[in-house]
């Protein structure tokens, strides 16, 4: 089983990754709504650690985390709720990270909803991922498409739990008419 679950984390940062440079087939540039901004990790439920041989994994932590949006008017700041599955090489200090997020919007009768997967350096604190969304309520029929790169943490609030920061850049492709 440890074996599977080591080929699962790879094979879907891999196809995370590669697909990452591949644009959504079908949609011009013109379409596109481009977003930015900063997000801002905080802990809220921390979960146990389980070690095996120089692996340790963490399973189903908790963040709470604040999107600040670079342009709010085009894509406001919102409040993103994550579940994360993480498995550290203890020699590397390198982290691979499974995400299943809900971003809430501020003022927004919807929200965007996703999975991402992230590679992070703990000791650099560098990181790069991949995520994509699809929208629910007034955004049902929209997918929110991100890369993550590192952050800077001096733009995030000082509050309990902060982990790190992370700095979004991506796109909405808009519901089909």
């Amino acid at each position: 089983m440890k074996g599977k679950r080591s080929l699962l984390v790879v094979l879907v940062l891999a196809v995370a990754l590669l697909t990452a440079s591949v644009p959504v087939a079908g949609f011009a540039e013109g379409n596109r709504v481009h977003v930015s901004g900063v997000e801002c990790a905080y802990v809220l439920i921390p979960a146990v650690p389980e070690v095996r041989g120089s692996t340790l994994h963490i399973t189903d932590q908790v963040h709470q985390n604040l999107f600040i949006s670079d342009d709010p008017a085009v894509f406001p700041n919102g409040i993103n709720t994550a579940h994360l599955d993480l498995t550290i090489n203890t020699v590397t200090a390198k982290a691979a990270v499974f995400a299943t997020v809900v971003l809430q919007p501020h003022g927004v009768a919807g929200a965007w909803e996703g999975h991402g997967t992230f590679l992070i350096d703990l000791i650099t604190g560098g990181q790069q991922g991949h995520a994509v969304f699809h929208g629910t309520g007034v955004l049902a029929g929209q997918t929110l498409v991100i890369d993550t790169s590192s952050g800077n943490p001096a733009e995030c609030p000082t509050l309990p739990g902060f982990m790190s920061a992370g700095r979004w850049s991506g796109f909405i492709v808009p519901a089909e008419p």
